[in-house]
């Protein structure tokens, strides 16, 4: 990457930080609105994508997209489950773990805190790709946000 390229990602990490002021300024309505901002950019980016009938199929055709290089995203089983999906509340759950994000990389590397704003922006935006691919309902919920990895609750509500 040349100093120009360095200098320009350096830019855009600052902006997209800076972004997490903005609960500062709008209190905590920001949080809302950025989930459903990312929800509805995903949806219709999920909509230029192929469908599927489970959860891991659906991880394998935005791998294969062009968002398969924005996040790595995998199936996270608890201790004893034994499918990939399980039923709370009647609906169906999935445990997904973050192992690659470029946002946890610029809260790191800028020193705001995860989970605010632009977590909630990139991860609405995964649930309204995951929402087409699957043709369901569906939200997500952090669970545990972290250095190495965040995990999420995908809640499918049909």
């Amino acid at each position: 990457m040349s100093d120009e390229q360095t200098g320009e990602v350096g830019a855009l990490m600052k902006i997209l930080a800076s972004l997490n002021a903005q609960e500062n300024i709008l209190g905590k309505a920001t949080i809302g609105i950025m989930y459903q901002t990312g929800k509805s950019v995903g949806r219709v980016e999920g909509e230029k994508l192929d469908r599927a009938e489970t959860v891991s199929s659906a991880l394998e055709i935005i791998r294969d997209s062009p968002w398969g290089d924005v996040w790595g995203i995998e199936i996270w089983r608890d201790e004893g489950q034994t499918e990939d999906t399980f039923k709370r509340d009647e609906r169906e759950h999935a445990w997904l773990v973050w192992r690659e994000c470029p946002i946890r990389q610029v809260c790191l590397t800028e020193g705001v805190k995860q989970d605010g704003a632009i977590c909630k922006l990139s991860y609405g935006m995964f649930a309204g790709i995951i929402s087409k691919v699957l043709n369901k309902k569906v939200d997500i919920k952090p669970e545990s946000p972290g250095p190495n990895a965040c995990k999420k609750l995908l809640v499918i509500r049909g």
